[in-house]
């Protein structure tokens, strides 16, 4: 993943470790089936994910749950391309705490399941393709507590 995400970006591609601390212009990557949490001191939290290869493991909704505990409504979640349904209920954290809620245009996504999933649960504030997403952040009219769910 992370050589996929190199060959796009310009920005530093890490690996996440155990209280590595976050910083702007980066991308930081999980590592598989570990959890990761943000504390509130701006840092990564590392925990080994679901044991039982039979249970079905959802880091993405663990990651929101800890943005919407320590960020609120400073947090922005953004759901891609992917299959299943990990995100929807840590994006209905994430909202209820002010959080802003983008989801990739199922349209426009190889795999429609996660960003579907996060549609159906009624919290979605944008629905984008993945080119749209970066200018949409840098609106300075994106008001995030007045006019949810829309597309631009």
């Amino acid at each position: 993943m992370d050589e996929l995400i190199r060959a796009r970006t310009s920005m530093p591609v890490q690996v996440i470790e155990d209280g590595m601390k976050i910083e702007p212009n980066q991308v930081f990557l999980n590592v598989a089936r570990r959890d990761v949490e943000i504390r509130s001191d701006g840092t990564f939290s590392l925990s080994d994910g679901t044991k039982e290869p039979t249970e079905l493991h959802h880091p993405i909704n663990t990651f929101f749950r800890s943005l919407a505990k320590h960020y609120s409504d400073k947090a922005i979640g953004i759901i891609l391309s992917g299959t299943g349904s990990d995100g929807a209920t840590g994006v209905v954290e994430l909202r209820k705490t002010g959080g802003l809620v983008i989801v990739q245009d199922p349209k426009s996504a190889e795999f429609d399941g996660m960003p579907l999933s996060t549609q159906k649960t009624g919290v979605v504030d944008l629905v984008l393709k993945p080119t749209e997403i970066g200018a949409a952040l840098g609106q300075p009219n994106l008001d995030r507590h007045t006019s949810p769910r829309h597309n631009c």
